[in-house]
């Protein structure tokens, strides 16, 4: 109903953050359902996936299912390939791309022209630890027990996007301690760089609140790959 009076009233369609709370609990199913009422008024989907590491052909899959199911127009937002793992990797998303538009989508993407990107530092720490708020994430930490999974799961995201450590992270604005703005997550701890310091750090850093943060994560040459395609905008 809100989308359909939304659409009513002139939106120009709907649009998704995947990787933020609580989009990022949405079921696929759901949004197949919300882009169907924007398409029956000729709406576009337009969504920041649900990942753009080496997750990002899951994402995109997702994207092109919505598109085909709910018969709607579709953009990519911020089409980019994170992480030295993802690095490379563009003729294949590329080649993703085309054959959604071949098989009768109208699919097309958007890019931003530098290699970092900017949001909230919590986006670093796993999803399902912040579901609920600030209060139920701060209440997990102090449990060891639910702490424990947390931070195996930071270190492995690390690990599988080959980054080595938090250096490419640059805290952006941190109200609570302004003096941090503008440093690294290992440049933070001064002399104490371990991989465990450096993951406590960003607990504790998004524990405090809202934090914003640069995150150096991109190729120069997968960004000027994208950036020629015709249906980049």
């Amino acid at each position: 109903d809100l989308v359909d009076q939304g659409m009513k009233e002139g939106a120009l369609g709907l649009s998704t953050g995947l990787i933020y709370l609580p989009g990022t609990f949405t079921k696929t199913e759901e949004l197949i359902d919300l882009a169907r009422v924007a398409g029956r008024h000729g709406g576009l989907y337009v969504s920041h996936m649900r990942a753009e590491t080496v997750k990002i052909f899951d994402a995109l899959d997702e994207l092109i299912r919505i598109a085909r199911e709910a018969g709607i127009r579709a953009q990519v937002s911020h089409l980019k390939l994170s992480g030295p793992a993802a690095w490379g990797r563009t003729d294949e998303v590329l080649a993703k791309l085309a054959a959604a538009r071949a098989s009768g989508l109208d699919i097309g993407q958007d890019q931003y022209v530098y290699t970092a990107s900017s949001t909230s530092i919590a986006t670093l720490v796993p999803q399902e630890a912040r579901e609920g708020g600030t209060e139920a994430f701060r209440q997990r930490l102090a449990d060891p027990a639910r702490k424990a999974p947390i931070v195996a799961e930071m270190r492995r995201t690390l690990e599988n996007g080959q980054r080595g450590d938090s250096t490419y992270a640059v805290i952006a604005s941190y109200p609570r301690n302004p003096a941090l703005n503008g440093k690294t997550i290992p440049e933070e701890l001064g002399c104490t760089r371990s991989l465990d310091d450096q993951i406590e750090t960003v607990l504790e850093i998004s524990a405090g609140g809202t934090a914003s943060g640069i995150f150096h994560g991109m190729h120069e040459g997968d960004l000027r790959r994208f950036l020629v395609q015709p249906e980049t905008m």
